[in-house]
């Protein structure tokens, strides 16, 4: 048997001493106890917070400062004209706050191209033939034009008709993004950036450009020549109601009228207040306290009722002389995927 004096083990045990120590430790050895670990953790964690958070509410209430603020958004702005000039000169599309050039929800063009799937798929092997009022940036030109390339083979064109003249007036919101508008429809700067979005986006040989006003432009276009009509111009009452008119006599039988910006339907609101503002762009509802454009919703609903829509982008399907809802089994939320120029 070994001598514990000499180290080693011990006959009989599990022992082992060390040559020189006085202790014997077992080969089972005991982990420090997890307790113990859990709780020097947790000390360390809160002197770390004790000594962190002070910091951390003094520097939110210095970047909160009306000159930080201002100091941030004047380096966002510099940042984001140089995204614009980098666009420009590597010859990408261009979709920003740089005159508004990104309008509304990029979830809508993900519907709009999922309901051009659905309807490609339904019409069979000949073109398929988009009008658009309003075009802009050319954000939605692009999507109408991609889809077309995805589930058509790229058999079909989109016309866009569009003035890229001023039209605010003084009856809108003074919000930033309607002086950005403003000054980009006045300089030209926006025509000439929906060019170079169209040229630059690969789907420039499906574009077709009317530039001009939609009243004068429509009664001069084929009846029922149109699979799908998207209107998406001035948002005032009597610009949609006029736009609505002169475009349901284009769409085919079996096609589609649809549009952007109805993001409440007229059986939710307060009616005499949307009345009330049916010239003004956007307003705040009473009833549910939501943004919307009540010259959208008046229009729509005094034309065709309630009618199927998807976060602000709204269809309806021509059927002999009527109007119906899109049954739109395919335009589920999961399957949807924003556009890539917009994502």
């Amino acid at each position: 048997m070994f001598q514990p004096g000499n180290g080693g083990f011990c006959q009989g045990t599990n022992s082992f001493r060390v040559r020189g120590c006085s202790t014997w430790t077992s080969n089972r050895v005991a982990d420090k106890p997890e307790k113990c670990m859990n709780e020097n953790l947790k000390e360390k964690i809160k002197r770390g917070l004790q000594s962190y958070l002070p910091r951390l509410w003094k520097t939110y209430c210095v970047l909160r400062t009306p000159g930080a603020i201002k100091k941030t958004r004047w380096i966002q702005e510099r940042l984001e004209k140089a995204r614009f000039r980098r666009c420009i000169k590597e010859g990408k599309p261009y979709f920003g706050p740089i005159m508004a050039a990104r309008q509304g929800a990029p979830v809508r063009h993900a519907y709009m191209r999922a309901l051009v799937k659905q309807e490609c798929a339904r019409i069979g092997d000949r073109p398929y033939r988009i009008l658009e009022i309003g075009s802009w940036a050319g954000g939605s030109a692009i999507t109408w034009a991609g889809a077309i390339q995805s589930f058509n083979m790229g058999r079909g064109c989109v016309v866009c008709v569009d003035p890229w003249e001023r039209y605010l007036g003084n009856l809108v919101c003074r919000a930033e993004v309607y002086r950005a508008m403003h000054e980009a429809l006045k300089s030209g700067d926006i025509f000439n950036l929906f060019l170079h979005n169209i040229r630059f986006s690969g789907f420039h040989s499906l574009v077709k450009v009317m530039r001009g006003q939609s009243g004068d432009i429509l009664p001069l276009l084929k009846p029922e020549t149109m699979d799908l009509v998207f209107v998406d111009g001035a948002h005032d009452y009597a610009s949609v109601a006029a736009d609505l008119k002169n475009a349901s006599s284009l769409v085919c039988e079996g096609g589609i009228l649809c549009g952007d910006d109805l993001e409440l339907q007229l059986s939710v609101i307060n009616a005499h207040h949307a009345k009330d503002n049916a010239a003004i762009d956007y307003v705040r509802d009473p009833n549910t306290g939501g943004w919307f454009h009540p010259g959208v919703t008046l229009a729509v609903a005094e034309s065709f009722g309630e009618v199927s829509a998807w976060e602000g982008f709204w269809a309806v399907r021509k059927t002999g002389r009527s109007w119906v809802k899109v049954v739109a089994e395919k335009l589920d939320r999961e399957d949807i995927r924003v556009p890539p120029h917009l994502g």
